[in-house]
């Protein structure tokens, strides 16, 4: 019996911000998008290991390139690019009259720290793991199994919900059920195939 539904959160309630900022922000100083998208991943995967601290990979992202610009506010740039994805706050909260619920995100602090704060995240679950709390990031797994623990379960006992391929894969190798999310509407269908929902 499925007893938590274990989410990640970007790309399943919000919108990831980061190709549209890499984009945005590139063109403004005339980089490639592949060139920039590879530093901007290299410092911001670091601060989701907690490897280095948020402020201080926005900081190198700037100084790579020898950008003048405010680190605090190119960060906020990005996190204004992310929107709610529509109607999955309400299947959350309809899932949850039903089963534990639980979060594992890959996020660095303070990109946690400004959704978190916008939109209530730790509020609406029952408990959850981010990056950069465990010093591993998904697919690997060290935060499916601290989860386990938490939660006190077996990996059958729980249904993982993700966008991404690679992270669905990780969870079902650990013997998880899995759904790779498209959209609202298939996530709400494979619930209630589930019996996750009515």
């Amino acid at each position: 019996m499925i007893k938590l539904i274990l989410f990640d959160i970007n790309g399943v309630f919000l919108t990831l911000e980061d190709d549209p900022f890499v984009e945005k922000f590139a063109k403004k100083y005339g980089l490639t998008k592949v060139e920039f998208q590879d530093v901007y991943d290299r410092f911001t995967i670091s601060a989701e290991y907690d490897n280095i601290s948020s402020e201080k990979a926005w900081q190198d992202l700037l100084d790579y390139f020898h950008i003048r610009e405010n680190a605090r506010s190119a960060f906020e740039s990005a996190m204004k690019l992310k929107k709610v994805i529509p109607g999955m706050f309400e299947l959350l909260a309809k899932v949850k009259e039903k089963r534990k619920v639980a979060y594992l995100t890959n996020y660095y602090p303070l990109a946690w720290e400004y959704c978190n704060k916008k939109w209530d995240l730790e509020e609406k679950f029952d408990g959850g793991i981010v990056s950069f709390q465990v010093k591993a990031r998904k697919p690997e797994e060290k935060g499916f199994k601290i989860i386990l623990q938490q939660f006190n379960l077996k990996p059958e006992e729980i249904l993982f919900i993700d966008d991404g391929l690679k992270n669905v894969k990780a969870a079902q190798l650990l013997g998880m059920q899995a759904i790779h999310f498209q959209n609202k509407q298939q996530l709400e269908k494979q619930l209630k195939k589930l019996r996750v929902i009515a």
